[in-house]
């Protein structure tokens, strides 16, 4: 970032249509945890193999085993580091790992493109100029389809509980945003595919791979990228307005489970933000100025 640009992701344009006061707290006061939730732990991890297993497939297509020692590796470095806690995330993630393997095999039908791939491109005004906003991405696969005609996706790696329904792949945003920008780069994104896997276990028995694992693809009309566009430049401007005030948007459920500040901004709107900020402090937050 410099004195006259701003660079932006869809993470942060994602926190501030969530909550101005939450978005002010992570991205302009640039307070974070000490600690990660098991989700983000989960999703971290099962990221980090994936990237190990297709930088692997990259150099030697349709080679699983080599891709699945890279893998192992990543993992017994992420446990090593824990210093043998969290074993129940590792070993729930080797499993996720091991079934998207069964599934998926080596992806002999993906010419790999590039893994973790990160872009920058400007955001354009409403009338298509040139704003002070960049929308940085990192595209977890860029991949040509062979059954495809070699057509170029996006590909990004999701988990969670469920697969994702009809809503889901609607109002996935982030999808678009980096269609968009990958246009604007000139690269020919011609779809998007949301690459998901189930983190949820059956206790009884255990699940078909059908059932834990699906890719469907996204197509998106050119008007609707230049609107996500579009609003995404306008989110950005009320975000670094001057003297735009950081509301809150309290929500009880979207709170509870989105957002790490729910207690130090509950007691910020009661007892101001010196005593906000003592709080965050109290309980093992700290300021990084290197992140963003």
């Amino acid at each position: 970032m410099t004195a006259d640009r701003i660079t932006i992701s869809f993470s942060e344009l994602d926190k501030y249509r969530q909550c101005p006061h939450a978005h002010d707290l992570s991205y302009k006061q640039r307070w974070t945890g000490k600690t990660t939730s098991p989700a983000l732990q989960r999703g971290s991890l099962f990221h980090k193999l994936l990237e190990a297993h297709y930088r692997s497939l990259m150099e030697r297509p349709g080679d699983l085993i080599s891709a699945r020692r890279e893998a192992e590796k990543w993992h017994k470095e992420w446990s090593v580091d824990w210093g043998g806690h969290n074993g129940e995330i590792a070993d729930l993630v080797w499993w996720m790992y091991e079934g998207y393997t069964q599934m998926w095999g080596a992806d002999e039908d993906w010419d790999i493109r590039g893994v973790e791939q990160k872009l920058e491109v400007p955001l354009l005004t409403a009338s298509g100029q040139r704003s002070r906003f960049n929308l940085k991405m990192q595209i977890d696969l860029i991949v040509r389809i062979r059954s495809m005609g070699n057509k170029l996706f996006i590909v990004d790696h999701k988990s969670g509980a469920n697969l994702p329904g009809k809503k889901n792949l609607d109002m996935a945003d982030q999808f678009s945003f980096y269609m968009w920008g990958m246009r604007q780069l000139d690269y020919p994104v011609f779809g998007a595919m949301w690459n998901a896997a189930r983190t949820t276990r059956l206790k009884t028995k255990e699940a078909p791979l059908h059932e834990r694992f699906a890719r469907p693809l996204l197509a998106r009309t050119d008007y609707e990228l230049t609107t996500v566009a579009t609003e995404a430049y306008a989110t950005a401007r009320k975000a670094y307005a001057a003297g735009a005030i950081a509301e809150r948007h309290p929500d009880a459920d979207t709170c509870s489970w989105k957002c790490g500040f729910l207690d130090a901004c509950l007691i910020g709107r009661k007892l101001g933000p010196q005593r906000e900020r003592e709080f965050l402090l109290d309980t093992g937050f700290i300021v990084d100025a290197t992140r963003h």
